[in-house]
């Protein structure tokens, strides 16, 4: 039995699994299963007139596709070599690094050891690479050391900072990122306050 099939041009695949199970006759039903990089497999051994089931999934750096599933009966030896044309298997499309930044965060709360900030929710989702989650750090501005570097749900959307020095410039970040990486960071600049004197915030 030789199986052909295709895939969406933008997917990268690293490997196809091909899975088969007959599910007609009286006998014990075998099974087997393969790997291939090809678009096109050939599998022998089967019997004749007999229904089988194939299943192919592929396999990329997002993970494994849901199965492209398909029945077949196979021919008597008399007949020409059974061809099955899989139309398409669904893969999982290929991850990329998101390209966009989170919107423009802003400071919620504040004092002269701690800040919060929160930031809405993106609605346009057609830029590159789904997001998996947020990535957030902040650091004193005129240093290049960071002081935190966490992990936010997506739909938490707000990160408080404390312990912090008064009167004291800080840049907070915040980013998407999924398996693949972390997209471009937006920038917020606070001042915390002063014992004695007002917050300031600069973008």
């Amino acid at each position: 039995m030789t199986l052909t099939w295709t895939s969406p041009p933008t997917d990268v695949v690293n490997m196809y699994t091909i899975s088969y199970r007959r599910i007609s006759g009286c006998s014990a039903a075998p099974s087997g299963s393969t790997t291939t990089t090809m678009k096109t497999i050939t599998i022998s051994g089967l019997e004749e007139n007999i229904q089988y089931e194939f299943t192919i999934t592929a396999t990329n750096n997002a993970g494994t596709s849901l199965p492209a599933m398909y029945t077949v009966t196979t021919a008597s030896a008399s007949k020409l070599k059974n061809t099955v044309n899989f139309v398409k298997i669904f893969l999982c499309k290929h991850i990329l690094v998101p390209s966009g930044s989170p919107p423009q965060p802003t400071l919620t709360g504040h004092s002269a050891t701690s800040f919060t900030v929160s930031w809405d929710k993106e609605f346009c989702l057609s830029r590159n690479g789904p997001r998996g989650y947020y990535t957030v750090k902040y650091f004193v501005t005129e240093s290049t050391e960071i002081l935190t570097t966490t992990n936010v749900i997506l739909n938490s959307r707000t990160f408080t900072a404390s312990s912090l020095t008064p009167a004291t410039s800080y840049t907070f970040q915040v980013a998407y990122t999924n398996t693949i990486g972390t997209g471009p960071f937006v920038n917020l600049i606070i001042t915390t306050m002063g014992y004695d004197s007002k917050f300031q915030v600069n973008l």
